[in-house]
Formats: structure tokens, sequence, C-alpha cells
């Protein structure tokens, strides 16, 4: 990455979250901001285009005895993300929101060059920043739930931000149960390929990442300050290992002290990014269950390592298993879990899965579908003439299930669909129980669900219709 471009996108984000007097920026303004501009550079060049004409008329009066800003002045051409037709409004400063006044206001009361030298620190410090514009910056932050349009890091890795992941947070003041139920807990969820998210606080969390790095897994810190802070002082070798191998991560602008009301804050990024959420231990009154809860709300399945009735360090974790919130972990190697590999194999054939199943809903809303035959149809013929329905006419909105009854299914297709009738199971109990292979069962499984037999939640796989496969 150039260090100036770097450089820049730092002090344009640093802008972004500065006030001016009592007005500050809020997460919507900044994203109208973003997304006019269409990046951080060209941002830049539209704050600057007025400041261009100033600085022209200080060199006239000065005789040219002004000196131009370290980025130099913005020449009038298209700057990348505008399109052509909006050149000259930009120009002239038409169109403009009115949000880029108030961020004109912010730089006309900022020392800028100041401001610059903060911005070269940061890069000395190894930290970048990416904002919602940037194809790295995860879909699951952008959202009314989470509401953060800017993303600090420190890390070479941003790929990280989409890998499968999973979160595991537990209690600060964590006992040698907690302890080792993390270190293991965590090595075996690293081996099935899952990146590791936690907070980088003091007990469960710091036993997490340091878990994940001594099995060389992958592992993300999401920190309630400045990622140019080590928090808790202890930590400060751990996050720079995190640093180096994975990614430390904030919301938060470098220099930002880890006050309290920033760690509810923080919690929410770790259940977003997760595509689960591992309690290992957690007190009534603990910021894990801040998480967990979060995570349930935003539809991520989570557990909780239950342990002794007399421990107060595990009531947390009873009580997210007593209110249906989490399921109950009673294997550490935690076999319900499916390999990420496999999430990756059925994530890339879901996209054909999804648009078969629009046809078929379509179809079956249309009045004209054609009768089965008295026989009955195999799954094949009967998405054949569906389809054909679809293509002569069209459908409305209304959705109904589709399901078939098990004589137009195969052997394997109904060792499957009994299988499920027992409840839901990953794809890894599905082969190892049924002896068949990872392939062929990912496309049985793909096929199943094309024809809306069984459903998938969170890398568990149900029946859509339970009562019609039991015998």
């Amino acid at each position: 990455m150039n260090n100036k471009t770097s450089e820049l996108d730092l002090l344009v984000a640093e802008l972004l979250s500065l006030p001016a007097g009592r007005h500050r920026l809020k997460h919507k303004d900044k994203i109208k901001l973003l997304e006019y501009a269409g990046s951080f550079a060209n941002l830049w060049q539209l704050l600057q285009v007025r400041e261009n004409d100033k600085l022209q008329k200080a060199k006239e009066t000065n005789r040219g005895n002004v000196p131009d800003h370290p980025y130099g002045p913005v020449s009038l051409h298209k700057p990348d993300g505008i399109i052509e037709s909006n050149r000259q409004n930009v120009a002239r400063g038409l169109n403009e929101p009115s949000e880029l006044k108030l961020l004109r206001l912010i730089m006309s009361q900022t020392d800028m060059g100041e401001l610059l030298a903060k911005a070269k620190q940061w890069r000395r410090q190894g930290i970048g920043v990416v904002s919602i514009l940037d194809a790295r910056f995860p879909a699951s932050l952008n959202n009314s739930s989470t509401s953060i349009s800017l993303l600090y890091y420190q890390g070479e890795n941003l790929s990280l931000l989409s890998h499968i992941s999973a979160a595991v947070v537990g209690s600060r003041a964590l006992t040698a149960y907690g302890h080792k139920a993390t270190a293991v807990l965590v090595e075996n969820i690293c081996r099935k390929g899952y990146c590791l998210v936690s907070g980088a606080a003091e007990g469960a969390d710091t036993v997490a990442h340091q878990a994940a790095i001594d099995c060389a897994g992958e592992t993300i810190a999401v920190l309630g300050c400045g990622v140019d802070i080590a928090y808790p002082r202890q930590n400060r070798k751990l996050l720079r290992q995190i640093s180096e191998r994975g990614l430390v991560i904030s919301e938060f602008k470098p220099g930002t002290p880890p006050v309290a009301r920033n760690f509810p804050a923080r919690n929410r990024i770790i259940a977003a990014l997760a595509d689960f959420v591992v309690v290992t231990s957690a007190k009534t009154k603990s910021g894990s269950l801040i998480t967990a809860q979060m995570a349930d709300r935003q539809g991520r399945q989570v557990y909780a390592v239950p342990g002794s009735i007399f421990d107060s360090t595990q009531k947390g974790c009873h009580s997210l298993i007593k209110d249906g919130i989490a399921k109950i972990v009673t294997d550490l190697t935690m076999p319900e879990i499916q390999k990420a590999s496999d999430l990756r194999t059925l994530a890339e054939l879901r996209p054909q899965a999804d648009s078969t199943r629009t046809i078929v809903a379509k179809a079956l809303t249309n009045p004209e579908l054609p009768e089965t035959g008295a026989g009955g149809t195999t799954v094949e013929s009967r998405q054949k003439q569906i389809t054909e329905v679809v293509d002569a006419s069209p459908a409305t909105d209304r959705q109904i299930q589709l399901t078939f009854t098990p004589h137009h299914q195969n052997k394997n297709e109904m060792k499957i669909l009994q299988f499920l009738t027992t409840g839901t199971k990953t794809l890894e109990q599905i082969y190892q129980s049924l002896d068949l292979s990872i392939s062929e069962t990912a496309q049985i499984l793909t096929k199943l669900e094309m024809t809306n037999q069984i459903n998938m939640r969170r890398g568990h796989y149900e029946l859509s219709c339970p009562d019609l496969y039991k015998e």
C-alpha cells in the first residue's frame, strides 16, 4: 500500500471524526459524504476545491510565497468515482451535500499540519483505515444494528474480515476450569478452519487469542480503544503477535482511551463478525452476556459451556442455556460445528440453489400449474414443468413451500432424510454417520435444499416437513 495514500486516508478519516463546536458528523453523515465522494482521496479533493481558489488568491497577493499543501492542490479533472456529468457541479460546488459544508468548517478550525503529523505517526505504527466503500469492509458491520462507517486496523491480512469466524468470549476472572475449557475449545475450533474473534481483554479473551496463535490459527482482536493502545497493558506482547499474524481492529480512532462505555460497543462488533459465539464462562452481570444477546438478536447461533452450580463464574452461562439463548456445550470438540471449508463449499453452491428455489416458489403461485399424474412425477420432471410455467406466465409474490413424498427420492437421499428425522445435523455428522463422501453429501444436501425438502440454519440441516418422512 502506498504510504502517501494511506496517510491521506487516515487524515480524512480523522477529519470525519472531529467536531466543530457543538456540531459533529453522525454515522449517516459520514456515509453520505463517503458515498458522494467515492473514496477518501476524492473527498479530500472535494474539500480542497474551495481551498484551491483561496490558495491561488493568496499566492497572487503574496507573489507566490504561499506553500502548497503536502498533497498538492486539486486539479479540476474528474476525481475517481465521480461521474462525468457531475464534474462541473463538483467544480462549482453545486449539488453538494450540506454535510460537506460542515466538514469544511471542521477543516477550517483544524491545524492541518498537526493533523498530517498525526497521520504520518499512525502509518509508522502500521495503522490503516477502511471505510464502507472498501470491498474489504465486512458487510456484517454495514447495517443498522452496528452502524459503523470507518474501521481502524493493525495487521496486513484484512481478508480475515471476510473469513468464516467464531467468537469465543468469557469472564475476566477466569478459573482453572474456564482456562482449560477455553484453550481446548479454541484449538478445536481453529483446527476446523475458523478465524477466532475475541476482545483481547484479560481472562478468557487472552486465553482464546493465545490458544489460536499457539495452534497457528487465525485470530482477530476487537478493541474498545484505539488500535495503538495496549489494553490491558500486560497484553502488549499478545496484541503485537496478533497484529503480526492476524488483525487488530477498532471503530475508535487511534489514541482513544479504554473507557467503560466503549466495551459494549466493542461487543456488538464481535457478535457481528462471528458466524457463531461461544461463551466459556460468565457471571450473571458480564459483558460476555451482552455479546451473546447481541449475537442472538443478529441471528447468530450461541453456545455456552456449563460448569458447577456452586461456581459464580458459570452462572451467566447457565442463564443463557436456561433462557434458550444458547445451546449447551457438552463436547469441547464441538461436533455440531461443521468445518469452515465445508461451509465455504456449500456457500459456493448456494447461489444456484437459491435461484432454483425462487423459480419453484414463483411457479407454485400460478393457477395454471399442471397437475401431477396419478403415478406422480420425478423431482426432475416436476421442476421442468414448473420452470416451463414460470417462463410462460408471470407469478405473484405469494410464497408456498414445495415438498415431495418419500417415494420420489433415491436411496442416499432417503437415508439423509430419515437421518434428519432424529433432529438437526451438521454436514460432518451426516457424511460420517451415513458413510458417504463429503462431496456426495454436499451435492445431495444442495439438491434437497433446492426442492425445499430441507433447510439449513447456521450450519445445521433440518427437515422442512418432519412428519412427511417418519415411518
